[in-house]
């Protein structure tokens, strides 16, 4: 079955929809509650497929929300409309499952079978063999900031079928709403979209390549990404290597985060501290636990 018989099925439509009510968001830009959604869910799942099918189905712009991060600023969300939330959960379910083996080993990200405990251990594993130096870095603003033109050659690499390129292309030219405009249109894929966490991984596929091809084993997890090398000037190397690559993407390293530590002082990872006494919770982790208690 094609990707798109898959995504526009009732069953994948019906599972989407349960994802989304999962998630207890809450409206769109239309107004329409996810509860309100359900009461009409085999009318509205019928009519969305029949869209989907008959190439009228359009998706609205998202509501913009910005939430507070721990380390200062904001971090800007897409709530998009129920209905828009389901084709992206169905469509993202269904690239996920049968492109799986187009994103690098070294994503460890929003995939089956694969966890921040999988990739901390991995670090572990190079610490063990005695790859002491610590490249630790994150990419700067990059949901934000990834060129739709390049995401989609992308996506057209990898999708062969016009009908889910579309899709995805309406999706992100759609944008999220702010101040009543469409903020930054033609850059970006939202965070909140059920479509961003695989067109994420997608994209860096060149940078998770280059950081192979010159050697260098990599955890990446998200936008977050790891290296750990023998010296010092190894890990310096590992980190030109990933600023070029990132160059070529139209992205760039968020040098407030990047850090080249020495095992023995310790060094953060997702949430971790990793020093000669093993793993533990990281201090903005503990502090993040406080606050909920």
């Amino acid at each position: 079955m094609s990707i798109f018989d898959e995504a526009t099925s009732m069953a994948a439509l019906r599972s989407a929809l349960d994802a989304v009510a999962g998630k207890h968001g809450g409206p769109g830009p239309d107004g329409v509650t996810v509860l309100a959604f359900c009461a009409r869910r085999e009318q509205e799942l019928v009519q969305l497929r029949d869209e989907l099918l008959n190439g009228s189905y359009r998706p609205r712009p998202s509501r913009r929300v910005l939430i507070p991060k721990g380390g200062g600023g904001h971090r800007a969300i897409a709530v998009g409309c129920v209905r828009d939330r389901v084709v992206q959960h169905a469509f993202a379910a269904t690239l996920q499952a049968k492109l799986d083996d187009e994103l690098h080993p070294y994503a460890y990200a929003y995939r089956r079978g694969r966890s921040v405990g999988s990739a901390i251990a991995v670090v572990e594993g190079w610490l063990g063999l005695g790859k002491l130096w610590a490249l630790r870095g994150d990419i700067d603003s990059f949901f934000d900031t990834i060129p739709h033109p390049l995401l989609m050659e992308a996506v057209e690499r990898v999708v062969e079928e016009p009908e889910v390129v579309r899709v995805i292309e309406m999706t992100l030219v759609a944008g999220a709403l702010a101040g009543g405009e469409i903020a930054d249109p033609g850059i970006g894929t939202p965070q909140g979209s059920p479509l961003s966490p695989f067109l994420s991984n997608l994209y860096l596929v060149p940078f998770d390549r280059a950081m192979e091809s010159a050697g260098f084993g990599m955890v990446r997890y998200g936008d977050d990404f790891c290296v750990c090398t023998l010296v010092r000037s190894e890990a310096e190397k590992a980190r030109e290597v990933a600023q070029t690559a990132l160059t070529r993407l139209r992205l760039r390293l968020n040098e407030n985060k990047v850090e080249i530590r020495h095992h023995g002082e310790g060094f953060s990872f997702l949430g971790f501290q990793l020093d000669p006494g093993g793993r533990r919770p990281g201090a903005k982790a503990r502090r993040s636990l406080c606050k909920r208690l």
